[in-house]
This record gives structure tokens, sequence and C-alpha cells, in this order.
């Protein structure tokens, strides 16, 4: 088992022949590692036998007149006695004019030039990860100094918001171009936490990372639906589903199932075995019904609804098989309780929530008679929370007294 395999599996819950492993260290530790392992610094990872490949941007590294201070990407700087882990420099500390700072160019065509290089030494070996450097929070501080931003938030939210909307939007924006590399790395949590917006979906195409809004029509109540079944298989069927796909997508000769249509797909699903045509099968039609769906939420179309989403049920319990008696026993709980228009699976399968979707002023009846009607079948007492579409990561206003 290859480290990229053997990481995947962990990651999914699937049994691996040994832990994976990770060591990382400042350059001087490393310098001091190799010397004691006599191996060269190159060499060391191999020694240690990591199993993640770390991939930096390509950026000039830049030191102060003194060689005391070197500045990173973003033009904040690090005190090198410490090898970078000191604060010395926020380049937004005295003049905080967002438009006067020189911002990164996420669109550099030379940013990601080693990290391609090594990409392809590494020929999918190991487990591949971006350096990002900092979160959220921790760029905001580093440009602006720790104890002004904090104050910041205090007295100028509105300004600290604007500071976090332009990091965000850089970050996304490299996120997009570590993935289209091949990195081995989702998007969804950490899109959805930056970029959401309230009483809105968020239409995400994981092809290019694109994304839209999707207004939900006011007359729409999300509810999740807990089975409180624990799961046992998700993480490694979720990961044999997964390698089938890859499987299905390299056999038909794309990158991905994203590029395919239903009609494509049909023409072309002769030279897949049978089981990897069903997973393929699912996921292309599944994709289609994601563009339909979001149409039906827009406009409140609730036959649309409905019937997306009993395809998309029936379409994982046939042809993807991630369901599990305690998830149709609460479809069946579901679609008995009044002002129910439609629901469908939500995460890996086999157990976890449901989804759906209700008419505005039925929730309390809805919640009752799904906790009912679940528990009869299961006798397993669910979680059934109404929820709303809320807006990521940003500043925390106290309301006006």
């Amino acid at each position: 088992m290859i480290p990229q395999t053997r990481v995947r599996q962990a990651i999914w819950r699937q049994p691996v022949d040994r832990l994976p492993v990770q060591v990382n260290y400042t350059d001087a530790m490393g310098r001091k590692l190799a010397a004691h392992l006599r191996c060269a610094l190159t060499e060391l990872p191999a020694r240690l036998d990591n199993h993640l490949l770390r991939l930096d941007l390509n950026c000039e590294k830049r030191l102060s007149a003194d060689g005391t201070v070197s500045y990173d990407w973003w033009g904040a700087g690090w005190h090198t006695q410490s090898e970078g882990y000191s604060h010395a420099h926020a380049p937004l500390g005295v003049n905080h004019d967002l438009s006067a700072l020189q911002w990164p160019d996420a669109e550099d065509l030379h940013l990601l030039d080693d990290a391609r290089r090594l990409l392809r030494a590494d020929n999918r070996v190991h487990f591949a990860v971006p350096n990002f450097g900092f979160a959220l929070f921790e760029r905001a501080w580093s440009l602006r100094g720790f104890d002004r931003l904090l104050m910041d938030l205090a007295t100028e939210p509105g300004w600290v918001e604007q500071l976090l909307e332009i990091i965000t939007q850089i970050q996304v924006r490299l996120a997009q171009r570590f993935v289209a590399l091949g990195v081995n790395c989702g998007i969804l949590d950490q899109y959805t936490s930056c970029v959401g917006r309230c009483d809105n979906a968020l239409l995400l195409d994981c092809r290019d990372l694109s994304s839209r809004l999707v207004a939900l029509s006011e007359d729409l109540q999300i509810v999740v639906c807990n089975t409180k079944f624990q799961r046992q298989l998700a993480g490694s069927e979720y990961g044999k589903r997964r390698a089938q796909c890859e499987e299905g997508a390299r056999l038909l000769g794309v990158g991905s199932l994203r590029e395919l249509t239903r009609l494509s797909f049909e023409q072309a699903q002769h030279a897949l075995p049978a089981e990897v045509a069903k997973r393929c099968r699912f996921i292309v039609q599944e994709n289609e019904r994601v563009l339909l769906m979001a149409g039906a939420l827009e406009t409140g179309d609730h036959g649309a609804i409905r019937r997306h989403c009993a395809e998309s049920f029936r379409g994982a319990c046939e042809l993807y098989e991630i369901s599990v008696p305690a998830m149709r026993a609460m479809m069946e709980a579901i679609l008995e309780a009044p002002g129910v228009i439609g629901a469908r699976q939500a995460g890996a399968g086999f157990g976890g929530c449901m989804v759906a979707f209700i008419e505005q002023g039925a929730t309390n009846d809805f919640i009752r008679n799904v906790i009912e009607g679940y528990r009869l079948r299961t006798q397993i007492l669910p979680e059934i929370r109404a929820v709303s579409a809320a807006t990521g990561a940003g500043v925390l206003r106290e309301p006006a007294l």
C-alpha cells in the first residue's frame, strides 16, 4: 500500500496495513535530523516515512536590509532568528487603507511551478496537501497586527469584514488552482464556510470551483432529520464508490464524470464493468439533477422538488447502493408527515441524515410526526431540526441596544 492510498484509506475509515506517519520540522531541525540520520536533506522525508507531500507557493524570498526579517507572499514580516515563527512586521499596521496595499497575485502564472514539478516527480505516491500558510483569522492579524485587529473588531467591524473578504477571495482562488493541479483535498466545507450567504443555497461546480448563489424560495423550510443510526460502512464503502467512479472516468477517457452528460454517458457505458456503470450512472444523473434542483429551489416549484428528491433517493438505493433500513424508515416517516414536499439523503449514506423540504408553517407538526413515525419503525429516537442557510465567515456585530 503506497502512502497516498494509506492516507486515503485512513480518512475514509477503511482498513490500512499500518498507520500513516508524518513528521514536520523547521529548517534548522531538518538539518539536525538529516545529520543525525546521515542522509541528505532531500532524503529526509523518505527516511522519516512521511506520507504527505507539502506543496508551497513560488514566491520571491525577500529580506530586510539587515537580514533580520523575512517577508512572506502577503508582505507580512517574520523574524529570521526564530525561523519565521515570530511576527515582525504588519503591512497594514500603520496605514490600514486596504486599497493602498499591494495584494498578492493569485493568478501569477509561475505561482505553482514548484508544486507542479513536485507532483509530477512524485507520480501520485504521496498524499499531496497545499500549504496556505494561515487560515482566515491568522492571515488577517499577520497583516494588521494581533492587538490592532482585536481593537478593529470592536471599533471598525466593517473594515475587518472588508479585510476578511479580500483574503477569502485570494485563498479561494488559490484553492481552485491547487485542486485543478490535482492535490488530494476537498473544497466543499471550506468553500461554503467562506462564501455562503444567508437564505441562499450555494451551487458549486467542482469541475472549475465556480459557484453562484441560489436564493431559496420564501415558502420553503429545510429540516435535517438525523436517523441516529450508527454508521459502520460509510468510510469504507464511500472509498469504494469513489474508486469505482474514478475507474469509470478513466475507462471513458475523461478527467471526471462531471464532464459527461446523460446522453454521452449512455452512448459510452458499454465500455464499463456492470457495477462501475451503475455507480457512474448515478453520479451523471445526480449532476444533472443538481442543476434542475437549483432552479426548483429558486422558483419554489414544489412538484419539481418532490420529483428530483425522489429520483435522487431512488438512485442512491438502486444504483449507488448507499441506503440502509434506517434511511428507508426515515424516508417513509418523512413522506407521511404533514407539509412535506420532498426529501433526500445527505452525506455518504449508510445512516446519518436526511434533508427534507417542507412548507413554511408546518414545521412543528412535521417534526412531531416524523419523530413518532420513525421511532415506531426503528425504536430509535431521531434528532430533527429545522435549519436555515447562514452567511459564512465574517464579522459578528452586536445588536444595537
